[in-house]
């Protein structure tokens, strides 16, 4: 087990929908014992208009956090920063040896060898789940599709809910007013593990969501339209999680799949193992940058 002594949150952990992944991805890693992980958040640059006392004091106790460090090596764990902007206030200020694990990649950072991302992760409840409650096949589950979230005026999500709901009526689908709210967490978690397909649609920023990396932690099959060409750097390099152009393409895709249970069974499969497989990297990754 890891020390959590060896993580300093710069930020408030209790409201990180992070930590738990943190802590999972740290766990059982060897700290070298000069080496705190920071953890740092970009939240307050997402907010329209900061107050210049707010971001100066933001400024302040972040220098200050990192002056009580200076006898350490510091791995930065840096999250929120969807637009880059918390990055270019603070990475000038970090030693040249630092590295910075960040989870919202940035075209900006991308040649860096020193910055590197990883994805936002599943919130606690997922990464608890037993073997064998995620491995109810898909053919066997009740509900051909889920969707849980906000639907916004804008964006794809209504005009994904809209197409599936008319033509496979019997997914389960619950519209939230707002981020964060209606559903509670647990009877979203039952939904998933009961659904073949987990409609996935991009955030307000990018295609990286809680909902995709918790639907695969249930081994639901996420479907992603990907209207950015943003899901290599994201996913990575062989990934199985089937990516489309548009909704009536995805709609087509998983209606094929439920006519042929052994392939739509089949895909889970590889796609439930791919995600392991990708925890597993994402670890070897973070614990090869504390010793380099």
């Amino acid at each position: 087990m890891t020390d959590h002594s060896l993580i300093k949150w710069g930020c408030d952990h209790t409201l990180q929908y992070e930590t738990a992944w943190i802590q999972f991805l740290f766990d059982s890693l060897q700290i070298p014992s000069n080496t705190l992980v920071l953890v740092e958040s970009g939240l307050l640059l997402l907010h329209k208009s900061p107050s210049p006392d707010l971001l100066k004091k933001h400024v302040n106790e972040r220098l200050s956090r990192l002056e009580s460090l200076r006898n350490h090596r510091v791995l930065l764990v840096h999250l929120s920063d969807e637009e880059g902007l918390d990055g270019d206030l603070f990475y000038h200020h970090l030693s040249n040896d630092t590295h910075v694990w960040r989870n919202f990649p940035h075209k900006r950072f991308l040649n860096n060898p020193r910055i590197h991302s990883f994805p936002i992760g599943p919130r606690g409840i997922f990464l608890t789940l037993s073997h064998d409650c995620i491995h109810t096949v898909a053919s066997e589950r009740f509900y051909p599709w889920a969707f849980m979230g906000t639907l916004w005026s804008s964006g794809s999500r209504t005009f994904a809910v809209s197409k599936f709901l008319k033509d496979l009526p019997h997914g389960f689908f619950y519209g939230g007013k707002k981020f964060g709210t209606g559903i509670p967490l647990a009877d979203y978690r039952k939904y998933l593990l009961s659904s073949c397909f987990a409609l996935a649609p991009e955030g307000d920023r990018h295609l990286d969501t809680f909902r995709l990396w918790e639907s695969l932690s249930c081994g639901c099959i996420p479907l992603l339209v990907d209207h950015n060409s943003t899901a290599f750097r994201l996913l990575g390099p062989s990934y199985p999680v089937p990516i489309f152009s548009g909704w009536s393409s995805a709609l087509a895709y998983a209606k094929d799949l439920l006519a042929c249970p052994s392939k739509l069974d089949s895909v889970q499969s590889q796609v439930f193992q791919w995600w392991i497989d990708l925890r597993k990297q994402i670890k070897l990754k973070i614990s090869s940058s504390l010793y380099q």
